[in-house]
């Protein structure tokens, strides 16, 4: 099967039965069209900004934990002024992709567009991750720096 015959948003089979009950569409739709309106896109990480995590992995299917609070919120109102694009570990297999949308809809999201979920680095004009660190153009971490690195639900109480 071509790229061309799997949706951009899921990777399901543009005919198969799981569709339209994934992507909630009745068409299938072009990566270039499925948010025509918005002109920037915000690529947020799944696990640690809208999937709280704190748990242990299980599998890119399973996803037990609650959303972060207020994720689900912001995600509904940024998907109304950008395109989004969720990037997670769990986006490289279909299972996975499928298990991502599925919570974000269980959990209230009610997109003004389609969501993409993908495993890529993707162009965005903005990544909001857990695990970022930022970088100013002169200050490389040192490995110590490195492995202090905490994302913010595994840091010790009042560390920043």
């Amino acid at each position: 099967m071509t790229t061309s015959e799997r949706c951009p948003h899921c990777g399901f089979e543009k005919d198969g039965p799981a569709y339209h009950e994934i992507c909630g569409t009745d068409k299938p739709q072009d990566w270039d069209t499925w948010s025509d309106d918005a002109k920037y896109t915000v690529a947020v990480d799944f696990d640690g900004v809208i999937h709280s995590y704190v748990g242990p992995w299980v599998a890119a299917e399973v996803i037990p934990d609650p959303p972060v609070a207020g994720a689900i919120e912001w995600l509904n109102e940024i998907s109304k002024k950008f395109k989004v694009v969720i990037f997670t570990t769990r986006g490289a297999t279909l299972a996975g992709r499928a298990a991502v949308i599925t919570y974000l809809r269980e959990n209230g999201y009610d997109p003004p567009k389609l969501i993409h979920v993908t495993h890529e680095k993707i162009a965005a004009l903005v990544y909001v991750d857990d695990r970022g660190y930022r970088f100013d153009g002169t200050n490389f971490p040192t490995a110590n720096e490195i492995h202090q690195l905490r994302p913010w639900n595994k840091r010790p109480m009042g560390l920043k």
